[in-house]
């Protein structure tokens, strides 16, 4: 059995209270994010992949806060709340509307390749 901590995987970006982290198993990444209010990845992810902006799909599970995921497909919109789980299609953003813990599983060849794109910007250091 492989065990992950969220705590270990998770760090600080910048300042203003963003942490992301991921860890790969059995084919998945499982990451931890801990979003201030206010935080949008949409700027990130188009820098990162173009208009399409996130092209992975995720699990989400919300443990802490409330955030919302935008298609750009359509430009629909759903809120995610503390004890929610959700599923983000291809092509979406999000923007916590509050302090929000959130642990997601993805396809590791996917999330791999969207942490290399966003890598690449420079933005998180």
């Amino acid at each position: 059995m492989a065990v992950i901590t969220l705590k270990n995987i998770r760090q600080a970006v910048g300042d203003g209270g963003l942490e992301v982290g991921s860890a790969d198993m059995g084919g998945m990444s499982v990451l931890s994010h801990r979003w201030p209010a206010g935080f949008d990845a949409t700027d990130l992810l188009r820098a990162a992949c173009g208009d399409v902006l996130c092209p992975v799909p995720h699990y989400f599970v919300v443990t802490k806060g409330a955030a919302v995921i935008t298609y750009t497909d359509d430009n629909s919109e759903e809120t995610v709340r503390a004890g929610d789980v959700a599923y983000a299609r291809p092509g979406h953003t999000i923007r916590a509307l509050e302090d929000s813990d959130v642990v997601e599983i993805s396809p590791a060849d996917g999330n791999n390749y969207l942490m290399a794109r966003i890598a690449a910007t420079g933005a998180f250091g």
